[in-house]
């Protein structure tokens, strides 16, 4: 999900005679991820390891081996707020965070931050 605003005609302190744009862009995203792992090879090893006498015909009556679980929770957001002071120079500033919390106790949760400044200047022939 994305949220865009602009704030137009805004003056900075330091240029007070300049009027331009502010924009402003909020991202945001989840995720959740399931997956089971079933192997059906070793319920079948399990169940026809038994002597045929003692065979259940009724296949309802068998169980099957838990499965492996896998997956992840992702959180996603960022902050994009730039200002353009002129037609060849903008910035922005971004905020960006990441969680991700696995699923599976092997792996470590992790969350990061991110801060990017960019200046762009764009020329231009005549």
């Amino acid at each position: 999900m994305a949220i865009n605003y602009t704030f137009r005609n805004v003056t900075i302190p330091f240029f007070p005679k300049i009027k331009n744009n502010i924009d402003v862009t909020i991202n945001g995203g989840i995720a959740d991820d399931l997956e089971e792992k079933f192997y059906l090879s070793q319920d079948i090893n399990n169940v026809l390891s038994t002597p045929p006498s003692e065979l259940i015909t009724d296949v309802n009556q068998y169980d099957y081996d838990r499965p492996d679980i896998d997956g992840q929770y992702r959180l996603n957001a960022s902050v994009v707020i730039g200002y353009r002071f002129s037609q060849t120079v903008y910035s922005n500033f971004e905020y960006t965070y990441r969680k991700i919390e696995p699923k599976t106790s092997g792996i470590p949760p992790s969350t990061n931050h991110d801060i990017r400044f960019n200046f762009r200047i764009a020329i231009q022939s005549r």
